[in-house]
């Protein structure tokens, strides 16, 4: 889903392009931050590469594990 920011939304957003712009839900005041998406695209792939990293040593500590027990 995609929403369309208001003028006033996007006059602000360009005013302060180095840091997100800070959102509230009206409803849950939960505050939410906008960022472009090629930040977006980098948190992502970083996050990926921490989740293949996670899996690679985990299975890691398994195998050592394993090693450990047969001697």
């Amino acid at each position: 889903m995609t929403i369309h920011l208001t003028d006033a939304q996007a006059q602000s957003l360009r005013q302060d392009n180095t840091s997100p712009l800070s959102v509230i839900d009206p409803q849950t005041n939960a505050l939410w931050y906008l960022v472009s998406a090629s930040d977006y695209e980098t948190v992502q792939e970083i996050l990926e590469d921490e989740r293949k990293q996670k899996a690679i040593r985990k299975v890691g500590i398994r195998n050592a594990g394993a090693r450990l027990g047969e001697e």
